[in-house]
C-alpha cells in the first residue's frame, strides 16, 4: 500500500481568544488527498 499524498500538514496550533482564553494548544494534524478534517468546539461551532 502506498502512502497518501498529504495536502495539509499543520503542527502545534495554538488559539487564544482576547489574549486570555486558551482554546487549542499543541494540536497537530495531517490531511491526506481526498480527506476531510474538522475541529469542532464544545457547541459544535468549530
Amino acid at each position: 500500500m502506498s502512502n497518501p499524498n498529504i495536502v495539509l500538514n499543520v503542527n502545534g496550533i495554538e488559539v487564544i481568544y482576547s489574549h486570555v482564553i486558551l482554546v487549542l494548544k499543541g494540536v497537530s494534524l495531517q490531511v491526506p488527498e481526498g480527506g476531510i478534517v474538522a475541529i469542532l468546539g464544545g457547541n459544535g461551532a468549530g
